[in-house]
C-alpha cells in the first residue's frame, strides 16, 4: 500500500465528518458519488480478482458498466454540483447538460 492510501484510510473519519458537515444538498450528492465509486471498487475486485500481475486480466466487454461507477458518475457529480454549491450558479439547470448521463450509459454497453 502507498503512503497516501494509507492516510487517506487513517483518515477516512474524518474526511466523512467533513461530508456530514457539508450543507444539503451538496452533502448528498457527495455521499452519492462515493457510494457509486464504492461499488465500482467492489465491482473491480469481484470482476478482475487477482493477487498479483499474474491475475490481472483485461477488461472484457461485459465489464462495461465499471466504465460509469468509476468515472462516469463523476463527471455527472461535477456537472450537477456548481449549481448547489455556488450561489452565483444557483439559476443554471443542470439539464442543459443531459447528454452526459447518455454518454456515460453509452460507454457502459
Amino acid at each position: 500500500m502507498h503512503a497516501a492510501e494509507r492516510t487517506l484510510l487513517e483518515r477516512v473519519d474524518e474526511a466523512l465528518a467533513r461530508v456530514a458537515r457539508l450543507p444539503e444538498p451538496t452533502a448528498g450528492a457527495v455521499r452519492g458519488v462515493l457510494t457509486t465509486l464504492t461499488d465500482g471498487m467492489l465491482f473491480d475486485l469481484a470482476r478482475f480478482p487477482g493477487d498479483g500481475a499474474a491475475g490481472l486480466a483485461a477488461n472484457a466487454r461485459g465489464a462495461r458498466p465499471l466504465y460509469y461507477l468509476v468515472a462516469g458518475c463523476v463527471g455527472e457529480f461535477w456537472t450537477d454540483l456548481p449549481p448547489r454549491a455556488s450561489p452565483p450558479l444557483h439559476g443554471w439547470d443542470p439539464r442543459r447538460c443531459a447528454h452526459r448521463r447518455r454518454v456515460a450509459k453509452a460507454a457502459s454497453r
